[in-house]
């Protein structure tokens, strides 16, 4: 009963008045959320588990995404500072990943540091898979989703934007009026149909009707399982978006904490024009000389041709000559000196010796005449 007297004094605040279909309530959600057609993120996610995958004990891993996205473009930067092993060649390398960048249609995976850079047709398989590979998410899904990390960069509808929202594959939900942590709540119970799992998604009518909490539960080979996704909403003063400022996932085993994903945000900028460098090579600050590949294409009759960034442009590769060094200087031998040849300064003091010689030897021979006479 206090759940429907706190939410009735919201909706008296102004917020009007909620509809009780859930179809209609889902529909709201899904609306707060598609109002995000461009974004500019960076974030902390943060990934603990116990006891799990083979490994005993606490493990986990911790990346920095960087996100830009908007309706037709899609690039992540993720630097890992934790992984599952310390010999994980991700650690510590910045890791791009980009949608219809460079060239229309084409998409770019860069490990900047390893020496090349991936280029090829976003539709080729491997274009398609880059963004399966448990790398990549659209952070739009945050929160409304039973994980944080979907790999999903494609434009969000309605039919993709969480299967815990909308989803063929639960019963018609009910809706009850509920409180969260003292706050309002309209809260869309169903089960899924295949495993009989009790879903409940609470949807905060005071903050636009954006999704705010996800919990799953269900029983299966003796065991029992539950799932809570929580989101600290907070809502963007610009454009009065609500988007989770942080959101923590955990999930839990006969009672006992298995998982915690935990995605921290640092920056949010929604439906800002994006500059359109962002999605290039130059963008991206791929080093100079770089060579750039398409890993898509077969090259049965030989090796593929070579191509490399440089100044700014895709050009053939040019493989670097090195630089031969300078020839060694001639060394010259001492020539003989003519001993005839008085070189330096000494020069003139041979020359006034010459004349105070011829002197000296006219005065003595004027002296002897002298005698004689």
């Amino acid at each position: 009963m206090g759940g429907y007297v706190i939410l009735a004094a919201t909706v008296a605040c102004g917020y009007g008045d909620p509809p009780l279909d859930p179809a209609a309530l889902e529909r709201r959600a899904v609306e707060a959320r598609l109002t995000i057609r461009s974004l500019h993120v960076k974030l902390t996610y943060e990934r603990e588990w116990y006891d799990r995958y083979g490994q005993s004990g606490k493990g986990g891993e911790v990346k920095q995404f960087e996100i830009w996205l908007d309706t037709t473009h899609y690039r992540a930067d993720v630097l890992t500072e934790g992984a599952v092993t310390t010999r994980d060649l991700a650690v510590g390398r910045r890791h791009v990943l980009c949608r219809n960048c460079e060239r229309p249609g084409h998409s770019i995976q860069y490990f900047q540091g390893t020496g090349g850079v991936a280029l090829m047709p976003s539709d080729s398989p491997l274009g398609r898979s880059l963004f399966a590979n448990g790398v990549a998410f659209d952070p739009r899904l945050l929160g409304y989703t039973y994980s944080s990390y979907l790999n999903m960069p494609r434009p969000a509808t309605a039919k993709n934007l969480g299967l815990d929202i909308i989803s063929p594959e639960r019963s018609p939900p009910t809706v009850e009026a509920a409180t969260v942590d003292g706050e309002a709540a309209w809260v869309l119970r169903s089960k899924w149909l295949r495993t009989d799992d009790d879903n409940c998604v609470y949807l905060f009518p005071g903050k636009g009707g954006s999704v705010g909490l996800i919990e799953n539960s269900g029983k299966t080979n003796g065991y029992s399982y539950h799932s809570r996704y929580r989101s600290d909403l907070e809502q963007d003063a610009r454009t009065g978006i609500w988007f989770p400022k942080k959101f923590v996932g955990e999930g839990f085993v006969n009672g006992a904490l298995k998982d915690r994903d935990t995605v921290t945000v640092h920056l949010c900028e929604f439906n800002l024009p994006i500059d359109p460098s962002v999605f290039t090579l130059a963008g991206i600050k791929v080093a100079d000389g770089e060579e750039v590949y398409d890993p898509s294409k077969l090259y049965p009759k030989g090796p593929p041709p070579r191509f490399q960034y440089r100044g700014g442009q895709i050009v053939p590769y040019q493989k670097k000559t090195p630089v031969e060094p300078p020839p060694p200087e001639a060394v010259t031998q001492p020539q003989p000196v003519d001993p005839s040849v008085v070189p330096g300064r000494f020069r003139w003091w041979y020359a006034v010796a010459a004349v105070l010689f011829g002197l000296a030897a006219a005065l003595l021979l004027r002296r002897a005449v002298w005698r004689a006479a």
